[in-house]
């Protein structure tokens, strides 16, 4: 292991540079290394072992990139997605981007057209050429995934009909492989910015008896697809939560269903988007729901409402849906 290439005589005599890391001699078909810095390059060479006096050529370098140190979330992480230079092909180091095409017009990058704060955000595009967008955060330094939620501000500026304008969030067990992506919820943006909230309590799934870490924005829809994600964060999780999604929505009302199970619930919904303070404070439409779904009427045409909910657990509510 080196942190540069090196050439034959470097390899034939490790004392000449100072950028071999790790030398190690492996009699099974894999191993496990330890001792590695995280988020660093290493260049990997490998020769056979014929006998004691005989080896091979040495393999060219194979050059992988450990993975970042993993996020505590006691210490108020942040991603802002603030770099010095923005466009195609850029990213925090600690993301992992790509989609199923090579094209850079269709990899994640960070963008300067919508920021909830500071200059920058990151863009999700997709389209029927390009399909399949993603980015996966850093790992979480954490027991349980279901034990986390995850906060971020997003926006959009395709909100038609003719676009997605939407996207898939769930966690990843394993970075370099997309089959262990299980979602969790799926999320529909508009032109209005507003903060969304993710619970993962209902993730249950488990690979070779490891559950994820990381957490996976994911673009793969029917439509275009263009939308912006920044500041993005987690928090621990509310031992209360609550989900619900809208099964009809018409000119002047929409049927609401929880799916948490940690009724009785309360509803509020606005004209505009509020904060946890706005929603305890503030003269709102108010329900109490006892069952599993609300029927909200009296709406206006062509509006925009933002509806939020909790839970009561043993008595006590939760936090406030987002």
């Amino acid at each position: 292991f080196a942190t540069e290439k090196l050439s034959l005589q470097e390899l034939a005599n490790p004392s000449l540079n100072n950028v071999i890391v790790k030398i190690d001699t492996v009699s099974s078909s894999f191993t496990w290394f330890y001792g590695l810095t995280p988020d660093t390059e290493y260049y990997v060479y490998v020769q056979a072992m014929c006998s004691d006096v005989e080896t091979s050529k040495w393999s060219n370098s194979l050059k992988i990139s450990t993975l970042c140190t993993p996020i505590s979330i006691e210490d108020n992480y942040v991603e802002s997605f603030e770099l010095e230079v923005t466009g195609k092909g850029t990213h925090p180091a600690c993301y992992i981007v790509g989609s199923n095409v090579q094209s850079k017009d269709y990899i994640p990058y960070c963008d300067t057209k919508y920021k909830h704060t500071g200059k920058s955000s990151l863009r999700i595009v997709s389209s029927e050429e390009g399909n399949g967008a993603y980015a996966i955060t850093n790992g979480l330094d954490v027991d349980d995934i279901a034990n986390v939620k995850l906060n971020f501000w997003g926006w959009t500026d395709c909100p038609s009909n003719r676009y997605a304008h939407s996207i898939v969030v769930g966690v990843l067990t394993s970075p370099s492989n997309l089959a262990t992506f299980v979602p969790v919820d799926t999320l529909t943006f508009s032109s209005t910015e507003r903060q969304y909230e993710v619970h993962f309590h209902k993730y249950k799934y488990d690979y070779n008896g490891e559950r994820g870490k990381f957490i996976m924005f994911f673009s793969e829809f029917d439509l275009p697809n263009d939308i912006y994600i920044d500041d993005v964060s987690f928090a621990p999780a509310s031992p209360c939560p609550t989900s619900f999604y809208f099964d009809e929505v018409t000119h002047n009302s929409t049927l609401i269903r929880f799916t948490s199970d940690n009724g009785p619930y309360e509803v509020k919904y606005s004209t505009t988007a509020c904060t946890e303070s706005e929603l305890d404070t503030a003269d709102l439409a108010t329900f109490v729901v006892e069952g599993d779904s609300l029927m909200v009427t009296n709406l206006s045409a062509y509006t925009t409402y933002y509806f939020y909910a909790r839970s009561t657990c043993d008595g006590k509510f939760g936090d406030w849906s987002v």
